[in-house]
């Protein structure tokens, strides 16, 4: 009994401090991961500032340049032009730079939704891994409680091995004790003497 309660609990011990390491491993894991995340946002984030700051300056050079042709332009031409013609020149040029800006609004919209699926990609392939984690954690905590259930079990059966041995030595013992006084009673009796006259 006491080696097999010894033997308990030196394999209950070992378990706690084999669920405590894969516990802080679990966290160390899970951590780098959120971390992970935490960098990919951060890059993100950086990423299209920097390209709204560039698609802006280009947008702003690009209505100067234009700017500056049609006042060149309009000086160049201005003896020559009717005051009309210029008008119409003119909201030409402006649907023109106009239909430029829609344009870039777009490719740079486009390239933004890009880089957006792109990170929410990384970001749901990070939470599929956090998943796995989670899900190989709680099966190996499963293992280790139908591992301690299964110990626990044997350590019952072999208890109720040793009390049935207990109770069969003790059960021989007092039939041995029995018998000894029985066959104790039956020397101290007299021997029977035949009755006179049986002859």
């Amino acid at each position: 009994m006491a080696e097999t309660q010894r033997k308990q609990a030196e394999s209950q011990a070992s378990m706690q401090l084999e669920q405590q390491k894969d516990q802080q491993n679990y966290q160390l894991k899970i951590a780098e991961l959120q971390q992970k995340v935490q960098e990919l946002q951060a890059k993100y984030q950086v990423q299209t500032n920097i390209d709204n700051q560039k698609n802006a300056t280009q947008i702003a050079m690009a209505n100067i340049n234009n700017a500056a042709k049609e006042r060149v332009a309009t000086i160049q031409i201005g003896g020559q032009m009717s005051q009309q013609q210029a008008q119409l020149e003119h909201e030409q040029d402006l649907n023109a730079v106009q239909a430029i800006q829609t344009a870039e609004a777009d490719i740079r919209q486009h390239g933004i939704t890009v880089q957006q699926q792109a990170f929410e990609q990384q970001a749901q392939q990070t939470q599929a891994a956090i998943a796995q984690q989670q899900a190989q954690q709680q099966a190996a905590m499963q293992a280790q409680q139908n591992q301690q259930e299964m110990q626990m079990a044997a350590q019952q059966h072999v208890q109720g091995l040793q009390q049935a041995d207990q109770q069969h030595a003790q059960q021989l013992q007092q039939n041995d004790e029995q018998h000894q006084q029985a066959l104790q009673q039956a020397a101290a009796q007299p021997p029977t003497t035949p009755p006179t006259g049986a002859i």
